[in-house]
């Protein structure tokens, strides 16, 4: 990726669209198609908004993306925290044998 500082001195028409954070997230799960990705990954398509942006390029670019929650427990057994996590599904493809 190149960065363009003189963008702001070009004509409107010229400058180079920034990628939104949508757009980074579909880019993200585009590249990397069945895996199960940890939500805190994910930040970096809004820390407090990428849930948000996941539910948006469900919505509006017709991806389909899948999440499960595991239990992670504590030396006694006990739910110590949860994981979410997510993965891209490409269309035609079985999200079966995960």
């Amino acid at each position: 990726m190149s960065l363009d500082f003189n963008a702001a001195s070009k004509p409107k028409k010229e400058r180079t669209k920034k990628p939104t954070l949508a757009d980074r997230l579909e880019a993200f799960f585009r590249a990397n198609p069945m895996k199960w990705i940890d939500g805190d990954n994910l930040r970096f398509a809004g820390r407090y908004a990428w849930r948000t942006q996941v539910s948006y390029i469900r919505l509006h670019r017709g991806m389909n993306i899948e999440n499960r929650q595991r239990a992670i427990k504590n030396d006694v057994g006990e739910t110590a925290y949860v994981v979410s996590e997510y993965r891209y599904v490409p269309a035609g493809t079985s999200s079966e044998g995960e």
